[in-house]
């Protein structure tokens, strides 16, 4: 794995946490020496951070030290070779601190000449973090890449066509996804009493390869919004692999078991529906009238 722009190293612990020991090089890259040394001394449980703070402090007891993951490396700038590939690249909120779209663009190559597979890009859900991904998208899918080798979009788009959210300007428009993200007891905010806060961020999966036949009988979709629960009904605005964001409505006469299943599913989840609703549903669908239908999701909800 390799981790650009890692910070205090959460894309290594997230990793590690999911796959474990199976990922056994973990390469963070960092300009800053001093974020390097807090990652390591994290990494390690914590038993240097006496000296990071203060080095008079040496000597004092360090707090007990957790079980360290194993074969993470620190560097503080990309390698110059491509020769080493990695399956997972991840880039967490970095390409947007580069200060012009050309240098951002020469970093996304070099990451992408790094990529034996995966590549994770990851932005604020902005306007700005929104473009960047979006430009991201279209940069590398239409040949950017120099590569011969083709690629797909994994998440969370469901097809390789331009994304129908690029053209909109509106900000509550944009394709952003929310976590729940909880709240540190020193931290004094207005979210404090609920005890977490709603992080939007967006995001663009890629892997190398053409992408796989999918089945005839079932169309998958993303939902780009939380579903709107009815007492007979849902309402799911979906991402579909046509290219084209459309608003479906499942009710409890006609579609009982999506119904249910529409419920209980997340924002971001994916929405599988059967290929005959489907073309019914999505049938001289007109994408403007589909927008003003869609409801604002407020963070204070």
């Amino acid at each position: 794995m390799l981790d650009y722009g890692s910070g205090l190293g959460t894309a290594v612990w997230a990793v590690h946490s999911i796959w474990g020991n199976s990922v056994y090089e973990y390469q963070t890259i960092d300009t800053s020496s001093d974020m390097g040394d807090l990652a390591r001394s994290l990494r390690n449980g914590g038993s240097d951070w006496a000296y990071i703070i203060d080095p008079s402090l040496s000597a004092c007891p360090a707090p007990t030290s957790t079980e360290s993951i194993k074969g993470v490396y620190f560097r503080q700038y990309l390698p110059v070779s491509s020769k080493v590939k990695y399956d997972l690249v991840v880039s967490a909120y970095s390409l947007s601190e580069l200060p012009s779209p050309s240098l951002w663009k020469q970093a996304l190559l070099s990451l992408w000449g790094k990529t034996e597979k995966y590549l994770v890009l990851i932005e604020f859900g902005t306007s700005s973090g929104f473009d960047i991904i979006s430009q991201a998208r279209d940069f590398l899918l239409n040949g950017g890449n120099n590569d011969q080798d083709k690629c797909h979009v994994v998440a969370p788009c469901p097809h390789d066509l331009q994304c129908p959210k690029a053209a909109a300007a509106d900000y509550y428009r944009i394709c952003k996804f929310a976590q729940r993200v909880a709240i540190p007891f020193t931290e004094y905010t207005r979210c404090r009493s609920k005890g977490f806060y709603i992080e939007n961020f967006c995001y663009l999966i890629l892997k190398k390869g053409e992408r796989p036949h999918q089945f005839i009988d079932d169309i998958p979709c993303r939902l780009l919004l939380p579903t709107k629960k009815r007492t007979k009904h849902t309402i799911c605005e979906l991402c579909c692999p046509n290219g084209k964001a459309v608003t479906l409505i499942f009710s409890k006469a006609k579609q009982r078991e999506l119904l249910r299943t529409t419920r209980k599913k997340e924002w971001g989840d994916t929405v599988i529906v059967p290929q005959e609703l489907y073309d019914r549903q999505t049938n001289d669908v007109n994408d403007d009238d589909n927008w003003n239908n869609i409801d604002v999701y407020d963070d204070d909800d």
